[in-house]
């Protein structure tokens, strides 16, 4: 796979599409073929996800929620702000690759929990509406008094999952049991295709 990290430019793939992406038609173009392995049925081989996660952070970056090293791998070009539709498409291509390819199975062989990291930032860099700088919930969106991560066992302060756990012997022995995790920390224990996608959308 020729992969040597996470991130989203930690493959020769993501850097081979970097040298040779020069404006956004390039992007759209990679935008488009996933939308139609997406019609298919099909799941999308590791090459196309990888250069569609890596298209993704050009749009984060242009939108000025980039990482700090990606300016260094793509045209100067692509450091303008990207318009509301190709945003959208960058969401989408990235909902299809946790939805369904080779890549979420070759990372859950190797390191899951920081592919599911690397996929979770760059999740949240895509959404215009969630702070660059997470901050705690407002106050009238509160979470829930002194619910702790599951997982970290440390308070909860941003984004969070509600779980449900049932445990089921038979008819008469079931119990359900209510916990709380942090979103990232849920995503980092979760194989690759259960990842918990985390979008906001203005209204």
């Amino acid at each position: 796979m020729g992969t040597f990290g996470p991130g989203p430019f930690d493959n020769d793939t993501a850097l081979d599409f970097a040298a040779e992406a020069s404006n956004w038609e390039v992007l759209q173009s990679v935008f488009k073929r996933i939308n139609e392995i997406l019609q298919t049925g099909d799941d999308i081989d590791a090459d196309d996800a990888q250069t569609a996660i890596a298209a993704a952070e050009i749009v984060a970056t242009g939108m000025g929620r980039g990482l700090s090293d990606t300016p260094q791998h793509i045209s100067p070009n692509l450091l303008t702000s990207p318009d509301d539709t190709l945003v959208e498409q960058a969401q989408s291509a990235v909902s299809a690759v946790l939805m369904g390819s080779e890549l979420l199975d070759l990372w859950a062989e190797d390191d899951a929990s920081s592919f599911n990291e690397s996929m979770h930032d760059l999740m949240r860099r895509l959404n215009p509406e969630v702070p660059f700088d997470p901050k705690p919930w407002a106050e009238n969106d509160p979470i829930p008094e002194n619910a702790q991560c599951c997982i970290c066992g440390e308070l909860i302060e941003q984004a969070m999952v509600e779980l449900t756990l049932r445990l089921r012997h038979d008819g008469f022995n079931d119990a359900t049991r209510y916990l709380t995790a942090h979103t990232l920390c849920m995503n980092k224990v979760l194989h690759p295709r259960h990842f918990v996608q985390d979008w906001t959308f203005k209204i």
